[in-house]
């Protein structure tokens, strides 16, 4: 029954129909570029697609060992994703980095990235173990949620010296920035352990526009390190468990250096030893993070005012609280909405009639718009998006 149930989600959700671009090398020596398509096991076909048009069947048995080996991997971990996947959503492909160094690594892709006409933010993120796709895998529930693209790859481990992986690196962000839309203001790096030092190492040593490292129980690797040239003003968070004695240790020391580059350094503790962080933490680091690249300073603290409420007992009304008003006006005069989705907007602030007593009402005004209410029993302020085909197109204040 498990078998067939599995079956069954696998042909809901199309997770072969996929783009995994790789070098392809027969028996014979002959080599292909090509994208995997599908595998059927028991025929023992391959389908590749050749040059993005046709689609061609291959026989199993004439590929070269590497590439049979290849395959057995790529099955496992889609067959692991597949789950995952359909309990939290998104997409997700496992593929080889473009030009000579051929590096497996794999992409999550949120729900909202196909429905968002904004491009999304990126993290690569470095297991200490080298074990990328379980560690993009355990970090997918925040991403879905937060709207982050998630990238990893196997081959950075701690037992490698950090020069040794440069090359490695760099073949992993060129093909990224070739190959998946992002937001190139919203460039992230993070890790576990010694995975988040390497997101400290790589961030001064490749000139990019980082905006920040998610660092999960890591440091900057100590004092020898510490004379990098970090990129200025990014946003750091550090997750740390708060039995984790030695990521503990460092957070003041490693925080003097990097607030040297201007950079804003917050601390994010949960409960627990060295080991990753729970899924809320993972969140709010994210969410935060996003702040700095997105929305102005105080946006996450504005956004929890936005539903702070009272209640007025003689009139029996839930009504917005003074600082709920002020915490409007900053984010609907900041914030550019322009070209989100209905969707992205509800995902990014909260559903309206969650607001107050007055919010439902409004909400139902007309269905091309998107209305905000706050009301403290005497006035009111009503923020209308408008929206032409589930798109907002424009923001009205109305008091």
């Amino acid at each position: 029954m498990k078998k067939l149930v599995f079956m069954f989600l696998m042909m809901c959700f199309g997770i072969y129909a996929n783009t995994d671009t790789r070098t392809w090398t027969f028996k014979d020596g002959e080599s292909f570029k090509a994208s995997l398509i599908a595998y059927d096991k028991e025929k023992g076909v391959v389908k590749l697609k050749n040059d993005d048009v046709t689609e061609v069947d291959y026989a199993y048995d004439d590929l070269a060992p590497l590439d049979q080996e290849w395959i057995k991997k790529w099955r496992k971990i889609q067959d692991e994703m597949t789950i995952a996947l359909v309990r939290v959503g998104g997409d997700f492909s496992h593929s080889q980095t473009l030009g000579d160094l051929a590096i497996d690594y794999y992409v999550y892709y949120p729900s909202k990235y196909l429905k968002s006409s904004k491009p999304l933010p990126l993290m690569i993120l470095f297991s200490p173990s080298g074990k990328g796709q379980r560690l993009l895998k355990r970090h997918i529930e925040a991403a879905e949620k937060v709207g982050f693209i998630l990238v990893s790859a196997d081959v950075f481990r701690n037992n490698a010296p950090f020069d040794e992986l440069d090359p490695a690196f760099e073949a992993l962000l060129e093909t990224v920035k070739d190959t998946v839309e992002f937001d190139p203001r919203a460039l992230f790096m993070g890790g576990s352990s010694g995975g988040g030092a390497l997101a400290y190492h790589y961030s001064a040593k490749f000139n990019e526009p980082w905006a920040g490292i998610y660092s999960n129980g890591g440091w900057l690797g100590g004092k020898k390190y510490y004379d990098l040239a970090f990129p200025w003003g990014m946003r750091v968070a550090m997750l740390n468990g708060h039995k984790d004695n030695a990521a503990n240790n460092w957070v003041g020391r490693d925080t003097e250096v990097l607030e040297k580059r201007l950079a804003l350094v917050k601390l994010f503790p949960f409960e627990g030893g060295h080991q990753l962080a729970d899924v809320p933490t993972q969140i709010k680091a994210f969410t935060w993070l996003l702040e700095g690249s997105q929305f102005y300073e105080g946006f996450t603290k504005d956004k929890e005012l936005l539903f702070d409420t009272h209640f007025i007992e003689d009139q029996q009304l839930i009504v917005s609280s003074k600082k709920a008003f002020k915490a409007a006006n900053r984010i609907f005069t900041q914030i550019d909405f322009v070209g989100l989705s209905k969707e992205d907007v509800i995902d990014l602030l909260g559903a309206p009639e969650k607001m107050n007593s007055f919010a439902e009402a409004a909400d139902e005004v007309a269905e091309n718009t998107l209305v905000y209410v706050l009301h403290d029993g005497a006035k009111e302020e009503r923020w209308v998006f408008e929206l032409e085909h589930d798109l907002v197109t424009g923001l009205q204040d109305k008091r």
